[in-house]
Order: C-alpha cells, then sequence, then structure tokens
C-alpha cells in the first residue's frame, strides 16, 4: 500500500486513534458517571490527567500513511513450520493514520509479557530486548521511514497503550457498553494495565530513542 495516496481511503472508524476525540469521550463519560464509579477509579482518573501532559504530540507533523491501526500481536499470522511472521489480519480497520500508531500498538503487546487485562500489576514489564529485536526486522524489512519518522516511534510507544487505557476506562465509567467483559471490574483492571505501562513507557522513552538511533538512525 505503500504507493497508495492515503487520500483515496475513508476514515472507516471516525477519531479510532485521535487523542481529542477519545479525551471528549473521556470527559464525557466522567462528568455523566456514577459517583461509585468515579471513587472505584481515582487514580486512574488522576493518571489520565497527569499522563496526558506527558504526551509528546509532536508526531502529528508526521505524513498520514495508509494504516492496518490494529497491530496487536493476536493479528499477525505466523507460520507452524519456521515461526515466522506471515501477514497482518483483520483488516477492518486500515484507514489513513500515522505509522507510529502501527509500530507503537506492536510495541506495546510485544513488550509487555502479559495481557492487557492481568491483574497483577507486578508481572507487568518493559522488554527492551523484544523491542531491539522488532527494531531489527523493521530495518531488515526494508520499511521506508523517514528520519522524523524513526525519531516519533517513542512517542508512538507512549501514546497507544495511553489511548487503549483511557479508552477502557472510559467504558468502565460508561458502564461497560463497548467491551466485552467477563467481571464487574474487567475495564477498570485493563485501564489499570494499560496506564502501568504508560509509565513504564514514559519511564523508558530515552532508551527507546537510543535502541532507534542506533538501529534505523545510524
Amino acid at each position: 500500500l505503500k504507493n497508495i495516496p492515503a487520500a483515496g481511503f475513508k476514515e472507516v472508524l471516525r477519531g479510532f486513534h485521535n487523542l481529542k476525540h477519545r479525551r471528549e469521550e473521556y470527559l464525557l463519560a466522567l462528568k455523566q458517571a456514577k459517583k461509585e464509579r468515579r471513587e472505584k477509579a481515582l487514580k486512574e482518573i488522576e493518571f489520565a490527567e497527569e499522563a496526558f501532559l506527558q504526551l509528546d504530540m509532536g508526531f502529528q507533523s508526521l505524513p498520514i500513511r495508509i494504516c492496518h491501526n490494529d497491530t496487536k500481536l493476536n493479528n499477525f499470522l505466523f507460520s507452524k513450520e519456521t515461526g515466522k511472521g506471515l501477514c497482518l489480519i483483520d483488516l477492518d480497520t486500515v484507514m489513513p493514520g500515522y505509522i507510529i500508531y502501527d509500530l507503537g500498538d506492536i510495541i506495546r503487546t510485544l513488550a509487555n509479557p502479559v495481557p492487557e487485562d492481568e491483574q497483577n500489576l507486578n508481572k507487568i514489564g518493559f522488554d527492551l530486548k523484544m523491542v531491539s529485536s522488532f527494531l531489527k526486522g523493521i530495518k531488515e524489512s526494508n520499511l521506508q521511514l523517514s528520519d522524523a519518522e524513526k525519531q516519533a516511534i517513542p512517542a508512538g510507544v507512549v501514546l497507544m497503550p495511553y489511548l487503549h487505557g483511557l479508552r477502557a476506562l472510559t467504558d468502565y465509567l460508561n458502564n461497560d457498553v463497548y467491551y466485552r467483559i467477563s467481571y464487574p471490574d474487567h475495564n477498570l483492571d485493563r485501564s489499570k494495565n494499560l496506564f502501568y505501562f504508560t509509565q513504564l513507557a514514559i519511564d523508558k522513552r530515552q532508551a527507546l530513542l537510543n535502541l532507534v538511533e542506533e538501529i534505523l538512525v545510524n
């Protein structure tokens, strides 16, 4: 798709990764939420505001590309024989976006050793070795990225778990109307997990940038 103009694709899901749109949804949910849910999610509400101020939005000057927009690990098919990746599936979210949406979402699920609804936050980690291997794979694939897009990868690694965490928190405050849940606080646990990983990504920003420069830039 690299030679196909992004303007030829429609926005299938309005504001899917648009922070302004997701924040507006969140603030409305917060305003309308039941008192009990607001109180139970107080720490996550506080983090949503604190982390929002730390997001690097400089990527908005990057070119718009055709992106998959849902590049979590379980949307990849792998060969049973070789273990190598074959292709991406679940193509209903293909539409214009920033490349760091896709790269950030891949790293979100690669670097964290546990699922996004793991309740034991001590099990959550940020595996820089996995990120390093992924970036080397990007280099070997000959994916053409501008220097600005490469430098913006750490911003995407912070943004994507934050966005997913904000969406889970929004759904919790809205009484769980979007995501499928298996127990009453499932969405709240998702937001705790994703926000915890967001903080790890914030803490690893310089290390991520160092890896990008070492592997992709130099």
